[in-house]
C-alpha cells in the first residue's frame, strides 16, 4: 500500500525574526493524559507550538518527554509563568526552558541525536551528495572512484542490517524485511519501493525515486550515477540472501530517467 509522504521537521533551529521564541523541554511522568494536560495549560494561554516531539518509549518505565520550540509572541504569558503552570501538574516531573534572541532558537537540550535508540549524526542530503562527488573529483572519471564508492555502500548496507538483526533479532528482520526497506524512505535517501523480491532465486529490484546521490544530476548524463547506493542495497541484499551480490542500475535520474532504479542478482 502507498501512503502520501510528508517532510518530517528534525528539531534542530527555528528562525522567526521579531518573534518571542522559546524552547521548552518537559519531563512527564508515564501515565494516561500526561501529554494532554501539558498541552491544555498551552491552549488555554494562547501559546503557539511550533515544531516539536514526544518521546515515551513503550518499553521504557522511565520519565517520557516533551520538547518543544513555541511562539509567545501572541500571548501575555511569559516564558517563566508558563514554566511555573507546567509544574504545578502532577503528571509532570521537571520542566526547562530557555527564549530566543531576536527569534531565532536553536536546540540547545538533546544530544545525541537517535534513530531507533541508536545514536546518529544529522547530515543534511546536499552535504552527503557533495561528499561523495568530491570523491569523483579527487579520483577522477575512471572505474577507481565508482568501486570505492561501491564498497563503501556495501560496508554500510551490511553495518545497517546486521544492527537492525542485533536489535530486532533476525526471525522479524525477515518476517518484515520489504516493510524494513521503507527505512531508506524514513532516513531520507529517497522513496524506496521493492516491485520484485524472489528468495529462491536471490532475486530482487528496488525502485528508488528522488534518490539523494542522483537527483542532484538529473539529466546531465549518458550514465549511471549512484554507486554508493547501488553498493548499500548490495551489502543489505547480501545478507538476506545471504551471498554475494551484483547490483545494477539500469535505471537512473542522472541519465533522464524518472526514477533509480536497481537490479539485485547474486554475483557471477
Amino acid at each position: 500500500m502507498d501512503y502520501n509522504l510528508y517532510p518530517k521537521d528534525i528539531l534542530e533551529t527555528e528562525f522567526s525574526p521579531g518573534r518571542r521564541l522559546a524552547h521548552f523541554l518537559i519531563l512527564l511522568r508515564t501515565m494516561p493524559g500526561s501529554l494532554e494536560n501539558a498541552a491544555v495549560i498551552a491552549r488555554e494561554n494562547h501559546v503557539n507550538i511550533l515544531n516539536g516531539f514526544h518521546n515515551a518509549p513503550s518499553a521504557s518505565k522511565e520519565d517520557g518527554l516533551w520538547s518543544f520550540f513555541a511562539d509567545f509572541t501572541e500571548t501575555k504569558m511569559s516564558p517563566p509563568e508558563f514554566a511555573a503552570k507546567l509544574k504545578a501538574l502532577p503528571s509532570v516531573s521537571e520542566v526547562e526552558f530557555h527564549e530566543s534572541n531576536n527569534g531565532f532558537l536553536v536546540d540547545l537540550f538533546h544530544f545525541p541525536p537517535t534513530v531507533g535508540g541508536v545514536p546518529s549524526i544529522i547530515v543534511r542530503r546536499e552535504t552527503l551528495s557533495k561528499l561523495l562527488d568530491r570523491v569523483r573529483e579527487i579520483l577522477g572519471p575512471g572505474p577507481v572512484a565508482k568501486v570505492l564508492l561501491a564498497e563503501m555502500g556495501i560496508s554500510a548496507g551490511k553495518f545497517a542490517y546486521q544492527g537492525l538483526k542485533a536489535t530486532l533479532g533476525e526471525g522479524i528482520v525477515k518476517e518484515q524485511f520489504e516493510q524494513l526497506t521503507s527505512l531508506y524512505t524514513a532516513a531520507g535517501w529517497g522513496v524506496a519501493k521493492i516491485l520484485e523480491i524472489n528468495y529462491e532465486s536471490k532475486h530482487a529490484v528496488i525502485r528508488l525515486s528522488q534518490n539523494f546521490e542522483c537527483q542532484p544530476h538529473k539529466g546531465s548524463g549518458n550514465e549511471a550515477y549512484s554507486h554508493f547506493v547501488r553498493g548499500d542495497l548490495a551489502g543489505w541484499f547480501g545478507e538476506v540472501f545471504r551471498t554475494r551480490i551484483e547490483c545494477t542500475e539500469r535505471r537512473c535520474v542522472a541519465k533522464g530517467d524518472e526514477f533509480c532504479e536497481f537490479s539485485i542478482e547474486p554475483l557471477k
